[in-house]
């Protein structure tokens, strides 16, 4: 999925905050950063470095000094700046600032707001017709930047303006019914206009020492979604929202988003990205798409000093996951995307790509983050490169998968970095959301004929899309044991074939992360196609070898090559059974369903191993051992899992008490 909101995936923010501080100055981060008088060179710094999106703000202090007169000077060089550069810009319309003669817990805030942002439209939509240097850009608006964070901030604790305390719930209605009047008066001006609603995206994890709290930790993590329910009309439904109120959805996302819950707020623990109970960005941007099912902008996300490079990386590639996983993530903002002074102590905050300009404007660069920009600017690239010919393969697939196939075969023994780019040049990297999971799994049986590494490289690129399961004694996921099914353990000794059937030997790559049973579950019946197709390769070259040599049909030989195909068919039948039924299935009997998969796709890989080592079904014939997943549910699961495992393999004719 390609970006078609924004002229490019990637944006930079400038900061544009302008509240009071509890000491009664005012904040001014456009002005304290030069923006204003350095607009022309910071837009046409921004589309150099292909940055063709921007979020910048309007000062609503400085714009209504006196009540109902609204003078947009102090706006006009940013919006001329960007106007001839070229760069499409959310206007923020409050940002945390307002004049002083309004008092936002008054009956007439939205209306007062309302009359402001009927003024900013109508300015903004004449200053998009007037640049001769480009066609006219769209108009779009973020009305009051994270209504959360300020009710917080300015009504439960008193950090900014009103400075109110407990006030919290009673700020954050007001602000919303600004916000549902004033985008009724934009669009009464500008009907073309486009909406963000930039809101914290945050994830408030159980402390474990303290359980009693849980209910309590899982409510403040419900509690990001309130304005957003309040603007769409899910809660308190009498403040006026409604659905048409939702437009383009932001997440602003820094290091300090995900904590563990504690009553005080000064002791809760930052999480970082290792933590065990950290949730990866692209989780959370699918849990806020499914809940609204709008689409989703990364509307904030910067740190400070050395972790901005690596930051950046991380949050750029959780984008790309989630994009790819069929999430609509239209884009990434960089934000600050130039240094600014702190809000509290006017400290050089280094959390920008450029940092304070000298006298003629010029801004000294942060190369790692450049740097990272860059590569982040290729892999987007690359990846709708990748869907792109992705839909050509869904258009005419037979003949992109043959054209693959034939690339991985002639280039057998190849490296997977090899392999890797043959299957991305076919496009079937960009399979993400097409097609049907069983499709998915016939696609990479018939790869891992060619190549079994490459086959199991393809299954992880591709989305899973289940939702979260948690299964098993005490709540705790097998996804250990689903990942080595997947992935298979080579036999002790064997022929190079054997260990190809079996796959390589370990923990798998990348270990599935806690709390994603279902996508751990599809993952491994990924991995049992691809060992299933290098089994198909096997019995193919010894059936080949037999026909050559004229072997008749009564030899045992043939017998052998018989079983093992039947084998192989039996095993595959049982995927493609526990696929069909995953969505709606209990995560108990999925995990079930895999174990059964699991044994026979063992049992098949073994009985090819046999084929090329000549052995005889016997005492150690691979199919009386079982498989990871099948001991895990056997001592570890519940009774009625394990019932299923045992029917299916009376079916298989195995005795019960294998172990």
């Amino acid at each position: 999925m390609s970006s078609t909101l924004l002229p490019s995936f990637f944006l930079g923010g400038f900061e544009c905050s302008a509240h009071r501080r509890p000491s009664g100055r005012r904040v001014d981060v456009i002005d304290a950063t030069r923006h204003d008088h350095f607009a022309a060179e910071d837009y046409a710094r921004l589309r150099a470095a292909g940055l063709l999106g921007a979020r910048d703000g309007l000062r609503w202090p400085l714009i209504e000094r006196q009540p109902g007169t609204f003078d947009f000077s102090s706006a006009q060089a940013q919006v001329q700046a960007a106007q001839d550069s070229g760069v499409q810009v959310i206007w923020d319309l409050l940002h945390y600032g307002v004049p002083d003669h309004v008092d936002v817990f008054a009956p007439d805030f939205p209306a007062r707001f309302a009359r402001y942002a009927r003024e900013c439209a109508a300015y903004l939509g004449h200053a998009a017709q007037a640049s001769p240097l480009h066609p006219p850009t769209p108009v779009w608006l973020c009305p009051i930047n994270e209504l959360s964070f300020f009710a917080w901030a300015g009504g439960e604790v008193g950090y900014l303006n009103p400075f109110a305390r407990d006030q919290g719930a009673r700020l954050k209605r007001a602000l919303v019914r600004a916000v549902l009047a004033g985008m009724d008066a934009a669009r009464d001006v500008l009907p073309t206009a486009r909406f963000l609603h930039a809101e914290p995206l945050i994830h408030v994890a159980p402390d474990p020492q303290r359980p009693a709290e849980d209910l309590t930790a899982r409510a403040m993590h419900e509690a990001q979604f309130e304005a957003l329910d309040m603007l769409s009309g899910r809660l308190n439904p009498e403040l006026g929202g409604h659905p048409r109120y939702l437009d383009v959805i932001g997440a602003n996302f820094y290091p300090y988003n995900q904590w563990r819950h504690h009553p005080e707020h000064e002791q809760r623990e930052v999480l970082p990205p290792e933590h065990a109970a950290y949730r990866p960005l692209s989780a959370l941007l699918a849990e806020l798409h499914a809940r609204y099912g709008r689409p989703l902008l990364v509307a904030e996300t910067g740190a400070e000093d050395d972790a901005r490079a690596p930051w950046f990386r991380r949050v750029a590639a959780e984008a790309l996951q989630a994009r790819a996983q069929g999430v609509p993530v239209h884009g990434v903002c960089l934000y600050p995307v130039v240094n600014h002074p702190g809000w509290d102590d006017d400290r050089h905050c280094h959390n920008g790509l450029w940092d304070y300009p000298d006298r003629d404007g010029y801004r000294p660069v942060h190369a790692p983050l450049l740097d990272a920009l860059r590569d982040a600017q290729v892999q987007e690239q690359q990846s709708r490169d990748e869907q792109a010919r992705g839909a050509e393969l869904t258009a005419d697939p037979d003949r992109h998968l043959a054209a693959a196939l034939a690339d991985l075969s002639a280039a057998r023994g190849g490296t997977l970095d090899q392999a890797a780019v043959t299957l991305r040049r076919a496009g079937l990297t960009g399979l993400a959301g097409q097609g049907s999971e069983q499709d998915r799994l016939r696609t990479l049986r018939l790869v891992g004929r060619a190549h079994l590494e490459a086959a199991q490289w393809l299954g992880r690129q591709w989305p899973c899309g289940l939702p979260d399961a948690r299964s098993g004694p005490g709540g705790q996921p097998a996804t250990a044991e689903l990942a080595a099914a997947g992935r298979g353990t080579p036999a002790p000794g064997g022929t190079a074939a054997s260990l190809r059937v079996s796959g390589p030997a370990g923990r798998p790559d990348a270990p599935l992360a806690d709390q994603v049973t279902g996508d751990a579950a599809v993952l491994a019946l990924r991995g049992l196609a691809a060992r299933l197709g290098a089994a198909d390769d096997v019995t193919e070259q010894v059936r080949g070898q037999l026909r050559a040599q004229a072997v008749p049909a009564h030899d045992p030989a043939v017998g052998r090559l018989a079983r093992a195909v039947a084998a192989q068919e039996g095993a595959w039948q049982a995927v493609l059974a526990a696929a069909r039924g995953m969505p709606d299935r209990a995560p108990q009997d999925t995990l079930a369903a895999v174990a059964v998969a699991e044994q026979l796709t063992g049992e098949a890989a073994g009985r090819a191993r046999q084929l090329v080592a000549g052995l005889e079904p016997g005492a150690q014939d691979p199919g009386r051992a079982l498989g990871t997943l099948a001991q895990w549910l056997l001592h570890r699961g519940p009774l009625g899992a394990t019932d299923l495992l045992w029917d299916e393999a009376r079916v298989q004719g195995r005795p019960e008490t294998s172990t």
